[in-house]
């Protein structure tokens, strides 16, 4: 990095001109890279030198540029997750005035949002420019942020913001009703022109001999305002509440910022600038942005934020909440369906230990439950998310409940929700009718627990998730009020019923937690999506390999999805016309006897198409022995709806190539093409197709992407066990 000089009061674009040729290449370039106006990179670049951004803050920003992992390819794809070359962040990084403006960029898009951000580098702008005919407009500065978000997610800023709001509200100095308001108020951020006056005091304090103290009072957003005056002068600023009783004193930098204990009232955010003593004053006022801050943070940090978000780092809260989960998680697992062809066939009873008719189904079930897929992570790793989250030293054991307990008889759920029932208001609670639309604080405890067990669970998804980094919206917690998934959960925990939810949805829970909101691109067949810096797909697409626990395993890496050298944001199943007339792999006239792969010669083949919006992206056949397979073509997606419904028998007690004792005459053999054709079946349940792929893992893959069935798929069993297993639960297909 340059060496600092004097931080200029102005910047200019007029000292370029005798240097033209020697800036435009690298600036051209850099904003063709990233699809941005080079008007708007180079005024940023030069508006850096007048920035008070200290040196811990530059060398963490220029660290974020230079320091990169290497690129993950992802082979199926023909693409790469990583950081474009010669981009908008690697030419800021040439000069001290870019890195200056990069860590300024870091914290206004990582936290405000480029939106916001490029308002308020607009008015900054505007105030320091020497020539103001040549600016550039907002939305080019939001461009500019945008390109650089996935460079400044890791910078931690947000992380910051996060631990001086969890600071300021834990003051012993502070009432339990004060701290829980002063909690849900102070998520908010100076607005642009605010943001812009701010940088603009630290800018007068940096010069030496203009400014001499600056005192700030804010509320509602003095947590931003508190991690802004450490990121751009290196220490933070001395805290005290109006009262004149201190949170935290230094001298450092001669900054004091004046919290209220109450929230209401205490809007906005009020700067003073003084210059010498018995000076009056300059007094700057601004208002706080109408949206709370928001940010990429890590996951240990997220699980600080969780506690606190749903009021549970009480005492005896805590208590129930860490002696709940590890139960809870265990009752979740066994007991939650993400198919309904699966759920159906299970029975439904609350936990008994008295005999009863329904034994022989109940063993019938357990056996089925013992072969059914599941989504979720081993215990191992779900054991380890949640000792990150609740900050535990070791991860604990997940351990199943005794036959006929239920969450709630665990002795301190058991103390929580009596103390709770106490004071509940509602009608059920105090057993009158006066309170009837007023919420209870039981299932309110249900439902918070519920929420962190999914959130758990979704994170535990995510592969090899050390430097994951997880998006905190201060507005999800309304937004997923009445969720399904969070009601199937808090129906298991109370009640120790099965509960059923779409894999749809526990994919978009898994994918919003991380900045993903693809919900419709879910209805669309997704396949993979790169947004907050960091790209997902599902790690069965990569593997090829079918398991039985952990088939929703999504892979991630840090920075841009990039194909042929451009970014894209998301990868769809195209949905090419294609026709399934006379193909010859419907259907083999063989006998079946035994476990066999009848077409070797055939390769699946993942085809990637770039469109406008989107990678357009399918599954289709390839074979050197036919050249007409190019208009086939499958999603991918559709192999995890079908890894959902289906039943894995992964042993037996016989030699797993045994054939057949006889040939089965109500079987056949299939190709991996759609193997089940509804009208193909007489409706007895005998039928079973078999799709003779065995010892190819990719046309496994592939088998399961064609069409919507229930399938069992064979492990190291033999194909008469694979048959007995299809005719006992009504099974159609088996893939070999």
């Amino acid at each position: 990095m340059a060496q600092r000089s004097g931080m200029q009061l102005q910047w200019s674009l007029e000292h370029t001109a005798n240097s033209t040729l020697s800036v435009a290449r690298g600036i051209i370039e850099a904003a063709t890279k990233n699809n941005v106006q080079a008007l708007a990179l180079l005024a940023c670049e030069r508006f850096g030198a007048t920035l008070a951004i200290c040196p811990e803050t530059c060398r963490k920003v220029e660290d974020l540029v230079i320091k990169t992992r290497p690129p993950a390819v992802i082979g199926f794809l023909s693409a790469v997750v990583g950081y474009s070359s010669n981009d908008c962040a690697s030419e800021l990084v040439r000069s001290l005035a870019g890195v200056q403006f990069l860590g300024l960029a870091a914290s206004l898009v990582t936290s405000t949002g480029s939106f916001q951000g490029g308002n308020a580098l607009e008015a900054m702008l505007a105030g320091s420019a020497v020539d103001k005919t040549l600016l550039p407009t907002a939305r080019q500065l939001k461009d500019l942020l945008a390109s650089l978000e996935h460079r400044c997610v890791g910078s931690g800023f947000a992380d910051s913001v996060l631990g001086y709001q969890i600071l300021l509200t834990k003051s012993q100095r502070l009432s339990g009703a004060q701290a829980r308001d002063l909690w849900r108020g102070s998520a908010l951020y100076p607005e642009p022109v605010g943001i812009a006056m701010l940088v603009d005091a630290f800018r007068q304090l940096s010069r030496i001999g203009d400014a001499q103290q600056i005192t700030i009072k804010a509320t509602a957003c003095a947590p931003w305002v508190v991690a802004f005056t450490k990121w751009c002068l290196g220490h933070p600023p001395s805290i005290y509440f109006n009262d004149g009783s201190p949170l935290l004193q230094q001298s450092a930098v001669k900054v004091t910022i004046i919290v209220s204990r109450e929230i209401s009232g205490h809007s906005g955010i009020e700067i003073a600038v003084h210059r010498e003593v018995d000076t009056p004053a300059e007094l700057i006022r601004a208002r706080e942005a109408l949206e709370p801050y928001s940010g990429m943070i890590s996951i240990e940090n997220y699980g600080r934020w969780l506690l606190r978000e749903y009021e549970l780092a009480s005492e005896t809260g805590w208590k129930a909440i860490r002696q709940a989960l590890p139960y809870a998680l265990k009752q979740i697992i066994t007991h939650f369906v993400s198919s309904s062809d699966v759920a159906t066939q299970k029975l439904i009873t609350r936990p008994t230990t008295s005999p009863s008719a329904f034994e022989a189904p109940r063993l019938e079930n357990e056996e089925l439950l013992g072969l059914a897929t599941s989504p979720f992570a081993p215990d191992s790793v779900i054991s380890k998310m949640v000792a990150r989250l609740l900050g535990l030293e070791q991860p604990p054991p997940l351990p199943s409940l005794r036959e006929g307990l239920l969450i709630e008889n665990l002795p301190l759920v058991e103390l929580y929700l009596r103390d709770a029932k106490e004071q509940c208001p509602c009608s059920k609670c105090t057993l009158s009718s006066v309170n009837g639309f007023i919420g209870c604080f039981v299932t309110k405890f249900f439902t918070t627990l519920a929420f962190i067990i999914t959130d758990i669970i979704a994170l535990s998804l995510f592969d090899n998730s050390d430097s994951l980094l997880v998006y905190m919206n201060h507005k999800r917690r309304s937004q997923y009020t009445g969720d399904q998934t969070t009601e199937a959960i808090s129906k298991i925990l109370r009640w120790g019923r099965t509960g059923q939810d779409s894999l749809t949805a526990l994919l978009d829970w898994a994918l919003v937690l991380v900045g993903h909101n693809v919900s419709e691109d879910l209805c669309r067949d997704w396949v993979i999506s790169s947004f907050q810096g960091q790209a997902v797909f599902p790690k069965l697409f990569e593997t090829q390999v079918l398991k039985k626990r952990g088939y929703l395993t999504l892979s991630w890496a840090p920075g841009v999805l990039l194909h042929d050298g451009n970014i894209y944001t998301r990868g769809l199943y195209g949905r090419f016309d294609s026709t399934t007339d006379a193909l010859p792999l419907l259907g083999v006239p063989k006998e079946v006897t035994e476990p066999i792969n009848l077409v070797p010669s055939l390769k699946p083949v993942w085809r990637v198409t770039p469109s406008d919006l989107y990678l357009k992206i399918d599954l289709g056949l390839d074979s050197p022995l036919d050249n007409n397979l190019s208009f086939i073509n499958t999603s991918a997606h559709q192999i995890l709806h079908n890894m959902s419904m289906a039943l894995v028998l992964e042993s037996c007690p016989h030699d797993p190539s045994a054939a057949l004792s006889r040939p089965d005459p109500f079987c056949e053999y299939s190709g991996p093409l759609i193997p089940y054709i509804e009208d193909k079946w007489n409706g007895d349940g005998t039928h079973v197709r078999v799709v003779a792929v065995a010892g190819s893992s990719s046309l496994r893959m592939f088998a399961l992407s064609s069409a919507h069935f229930k399938a069992v798929l064979r492990g190291n069993a033999c194909l008469s066990c694979c048959l007995d297993v299809c005719r006992r639960f009504d099974y159609k297909v088996i893939v070999c």
